[in-house]
């Protein structure tokens, strides 16, 4: 008997020992009750052994029976997660995924991993976007992005993997005179922590001018325009070559924990793996 008629026969057998019902095994097998009854004794007559004993509570196995039917049970359960594996492995031949993150934040964390995994995975296509955090978070929970990298915050109920620490302070060009400050535009962490700097120092009529993102607040903070409020890892180096100087000082700023949101729900098997290469880039 090959190894496929074996399988075959075995799998019946799997299904006969289940059900303990011929006509109920051969439902679920959608092939003719003949057909089961001729696999189970082509099987027993293969191995030389009585596998059931009918009776009337129906298809009993023996015990050698069941000895048999934990082993086919094993490897059945083996070949499914083969088949599975390969499925995936498949599933990653071709398709796309989407990240929302800022560019500062991506250039630190996302290079190194996409540029692995477009070596591996070629025919898949990364996208990458830039928007507010609320945005991006709302785009993650119904699918259209599969992973958001931006400040952790405890009011979103997804999960997350945090990839590294630093703060936030207040800083200013050296030359500038001006007490005009530049917000990061709603939705963003940067801006729930810019408010709420300005409501407690109670600076109510203070000048104020929202921008898109880090880029531009920088640009404009290198000619003078005002101060502004960024995480700390932006702006190191300009505040070593006295290009900017921190201001506020006194005024305690959290630490801001940078990761990765995904929604485990609408995971693509290409999704899934990258998001190992992200952990094996960030152990």
């Amino acid at each position: 008997m090959d190894f496929l008629t074996n399988l075959d026969n075995y799998n019946i057998f799997y299904e006969v020992a289940n059900c303990k019902n011929l006509t109920k095994a051969s439902e679920r097998l959608f092939i003719s009750q003949p057909a089961v009854s001729q696999a189970i004794k082509k099987l027993e007559d293969n191995l030389g052994i009585v596998l059931f004993i009918r009776s009337k509570k129906g298809m009993e196995l023996t015990s050698i029976g069941q000895k048999v039917f934990e082993r086919v049970e094993l490897s059945l359960s083996t070949i499914k997660n083969i088949e599975e594996l390969i499925n995936e492995e498949k599933g990653l031949l071709r398709g796309e995924f989407v990240i929302g993150s800022g560019s500062n934040i991506a250039r630190i964390v996302l290079c190194k991993p996409i540029a692995q995994f477009v070596k591996d995975y070629p025919l898949i296509n990364i996208d990458l976007i830039e928007n507010v955090q609320t945005k991006m978070i709302s785009m993650l929970k119904t699918g259209k992005l599969q992973f958001v990298l931006t400040q952790f915050n405890e009011e979103i109920d997804l999960p997350f993997i945090p990839l590294f620490e630093t703060s936030y302070c207040f800083v200013k060009s050296t030359d500038c005179s001006t007490e005009r400050f530049i917000s990061i535009s709603e939705g963003s962490y940067t801006h729930l922590l810019f408010e709420k700097f300005l409501k407690e120092k109670n600076f109510k009529n203070a000048q104020i001018m929202h921008v898109a993102g880090y880029k531009i607040a920088l640009e404009l903070l290198e000619l003078g325009v005002g101060t502004t409020l960024v995480p700390r890892f932006l702006i190191e180096e300009s505040l070593k070559n006295k290009k900017f100087e921190e201001v506020y000082c006194d005024y305690v700023l959290p630490s801001i924990t940078y990761g990765l949101y995904y929604n485990p729900v609408l995971m693509t098997p290409a999704s899934k793996k990258f998001l190992s290469y992200i952990k094996n880039e960030n152990p």
